[in-house]
């Protein structure tokens, strides 16, 4: 195979630079897949024809090799990168679940503490409850207690009284027929004596009887008192 001047530009060695490597350096990326096609676009440029020398040969490799190394050093930083921002992805959610799950725990917590501080609240107010509902049990008892015992007392006294009354009454019932049989057998005796006699006689009778009368009424009202007083 021949070459001459109108296959390859004959000059300095940075034909080969100049081919695989743009004039203005592109900007750093992470796209593989962009920098594979720039370098099968710069290596599809080269012929055969253009490797005039041994020198264009070397430079040639040491681009290829510098431009795989290239290409080698991005594909590592892109996985790096990846991973850095699949981390701080990560964490991001971590955060974002961290942050409701300490929220929900700490009023999970508050909700746990008010229910005990109420139920220490519900638990005293109980207490006192049952404490005021005993003392006023007590109370009640004793109150029942001392109706019970005056009702006791009552019940006593006027059995007392009842028989005491029914006592006097019978008492008094006594001394009724006992006057009533007294006074009939006064009236028969009277009777059976005759009449008085007249004129002064009478009178002095009349005078005497009432004298009687009151004698016997005096007894009897004595009587009946005794018999009460008995």
């Amino acid at each position: 195979m021949h070459f001459d001047t109108a296959d390859i530009p004959l000059g300095t060695d940075t034909t080969v630079e100049q081919i695989l490597l743009p004039t203005t350096a592109p900007p750093p990326t992470t796209d593989l897949s962009e920098q594979f096609s720039q370098f099968w676009a710069f290596f599809s440029k080269l012929s055969i024809k253009q490797l005039k020398t041994q020198s264009s040969i070397g430079n040639l490799q040491n681009h290829l090799l510098s431009r795989i190394h290239y290409l080698e050093k991005a594909s590592t930083n892109a996985r790096t990168q990846q991973e850095q921002d699949l981390r701080g992805h990560f964490k991001s959610v971590r955060r974002e679940v961290q942050i409701p799950k300490t929220v929900l725990s700490f009023e999970e917590h508050e909700f746990k503490q008010g229910v005990l501080a109420q139920s220490g609240i519900f638990s005293t107010d109980l207490d006192t409850i049952r404490k005021e509902v005993r003392d006023i049990s007590k109370e009640l008892d004793d109150k029942l207690a001392v109706i019970r015992n005056d009702l006791l007392e009552f019940r006593v006294e006027t059995q007392g009284q009842l028989g005491s009354l029914s006592t006097n009454l019978a008492k008094l019932l006594a001394f009724v027929t006992k006057g009533r049989d007294d006074k009939k057998g006064e009236v028969s005796s009277i009777h059976g004596r005759g009449q008085p006699p007249s004129g002064d006689g009478d009178g002095s009778g009349s005078r005497s009887e009432p004298s009687r009368k009151r004698g016997s009424s005096g007894s009897r009202q004595k009587s009946w008192r005794y018999w009460l007083n008995e």
